[in-house]
C-alpha cells in the first residue's frame, strides 16, 4: 500500500505552503525497523529540484561509504559566457493596470 501525500507530509520539516523566509531545512525520520526518511525544503532560489536530488544522492552515497561519487562541475561559464547586463531594466513591461 503507497502512502498518500497527506501522509507524507509529516515527513518534511515544514508545510509545503508555509515556507516563506526558509532557505534550507532538513528532517531526519527514524523508525523502529530501523529504516530513515530524510524530508529536504530548500528555496527555489538556492537550488532547483535536479540540484537538490542530485546533492541528495551524492550524501547517500558517502552515507554508504561508496567511493564513486559524482562531484559537480562549475564550468559552464566556459560554453556559456556571462554577456553585460548593465542596460537591463527587469520591471520593463511590467504593469500594475488591470489587462481586459
Amino acid at each position: 500500500m503507497q502512502p498518500g501525500p497527506m501522509q507524507l507530509r509529516q515527513f518534511f520539516p515544514y508545510a509545503l505552503d508555509d515556507i516563506v523566509d526558509i532557505v534550507l531545512a532538513i528532517q531526519v525520520n527514524i523508525f523502529k525497523c530501523g529504516g530513515i526518511a530524510i524530508g529536504v525544503c530548500i528555496s527555489h532560489k538556492v537550488a532547483h529540484a535536479l540540484s537538490v536530488v542530485m546533492f541528495a544522492n551524492g550524501w547517500a552515497i558517502v552515507a554508504c561509504r561508496d567511493t564513486d561519487v559524482l562531484c559537480p562541475r562549475f564550468g559552464l561559464a566556459k560554453l556559456f559566457p556571462p554577456i553585460n547586463l548593465s542596460g537591463f531594466n527587469p520591471s520593463t513591461g511590467i504593469t500594475k493596470e488591470k489587462i481586459n
